[in-house]
């Protein structure tokens, strides 16, 4: 029996729970770490349920947003102990009346903003909180990586163990419209005992790093650096990664 809920990946409690269980070691939060040496203050957007959150919180004062609240029950009940600020709010606009020395999107969480108005305005809204001698950094997926994007049950499937449901069986599917830029996938998981599989579909859009320019600049934001992958190599033409480490105009 399989569950499609149209209440997403990220805001059903039931899948959010699955949602970062063996994914705590992760390249991209050790130089986001680094990044953040001497930050204060520090926005985490899209924070999820707070893994990179909590880490960053242990040097600085954290606001952690994300849209989702079955994300961010997670996260304050994992990082109870942390001072962080939990927001439930939409990264295009969401305002804090702050500014903050850091801000992050990670994850490539960028990509769930479908066009480039919710972009634009995601951009803004990092332009309207970050501080003088402030950095942002997020990422996205290069379109112009060449392997192909999609994915299907037999190149995902694995199993792995979570605390309350013991052996779960997983997989990811996907498919990539080249004309839109815009992959729609689905992640299972199949629960031990029952069978009873729970699953939810959502979208992600690709955008080639000259558009990407183009909108950071329109927000008043410089780029300072881009790497093509998170080991800091520099972008080139066909690195899988768009990652942009900016400043204020």
């Amino acid at each position: 029996m399989t569950n499609v809920t149209s209440t997403g990946l990220y805001s059903d409690p039931e899948l959010a729970q699955f949602y970062e269980v063996n994914d705590h070691n992760r390249q991209d939060y050790d130089v986001i770490c680094r990044l953040a040496m001497g930050s204060k203050t520090i926005l985490d957007l899209g924070c999820g349920t707070g893994v990179l959150s909590a880490r960053l919180a242990k040097s600085a004062n954290v606001v952690a947003v994300d849209p989702a609240g079955a994300m961010l029950d997670i996260g304050q009940e994992r990082y109870n102990e942390l001072d962080i600020e939990w927001v439930e709010g939409d990264a295009r606009n969401v305002r804090l009346d702050r500014k903050f020395d850091l801000i992050v999107l990670s994850g490539h969480a960028f990509q769930c903003f479908l066009t480039k108005t919710d972009q634009q305005e995601v951009l803004n809204t990092i332009s309207a909180h970050l501080a003088i001698e402030g950095r942002f950094v997020f990422d996205s997926r290069n379109p112009y990586f060449p392997h192909s994007k999609e994915r299907t049950k037999d190149q995902t499937y694995r199993r792995f163990n979570h605390s309350k449901f013991g052996e779960v069986e997983a997989w990811n599917e996907s498919n990539y419209d080249e004309k839109s830029g815009i992959l729609t996938y689905s992640n299972s998981y199949k629960l031990p005992g029952t069978g009873e599989t729970k699953s939810a579909e959502e979208q992600i859009k690709y955008s080639p790093k000259p558009e990407l320019i183009e909108l950071v600049n329109k927000a008043g934001l410089d780029v300072v650096e881009c790497f093509g992958a998170w080991d800091e190599t520099p972008f080139m033409e066909t690195s899988r990664e768009i990652i942009f480490i900016g400043k204020l105009q």
